[in-house]
């Protein structure tokens, strides 16, 4: 009979993100899910859409979200999906939805024009 781990384990706000970016070569990359919960037993973050575990240094308080503009119905819209793929050769992300290509750059020009805009 299989034994039952007695884990403690907690929901984290809703900042914490599983890592989607490498922090240096050769760092493990998660998902960027926010799927994620704190293991108090053993001090890490655990992510219940990968499975990663990873420290509070490595835990990503940023969401990543696809800047690309979108045609709707006449009107144009962000595409704002969060699921991305983080490329470490080209310093890019791909968005798995809409397609776009961009920059960490991209997105930090982005947030900049939209905090202006609701100012």
């Amino acid at each position: 009979m299989p034994k039952q781990l007695n884990k403690k384990q907690s929901p984290t706000g809703n900042n914490v993100v599983c890592p989607p970016i490498a922090r240096w070569n050769g760092d493990l990359v998660g998902c960027g899910s926010s799927r994620v919960v704190w293991d108090e037993d053993d001090e890490v973050f655990d992510c219940l859409n990968c499975g990663l575990y990873f420290n509070r240094d490595a835990a990503s308080v940023t969401r990543v979200r696809c800047p690309a503009t979108l045609p709707s119905f006449g009107r144009e819209s962000e595409c704002s999906s969060m699921n991305l793929q983080w490329h470490e050769e080209n310093q890019a992300f791909d968005c798995l939805d809409c397609g776009a290509h961009f920059t960490l750059a991209e997105v930090t020009k982005s947030l900049a024009a939209t905090n202006r805009s609701r100012k």
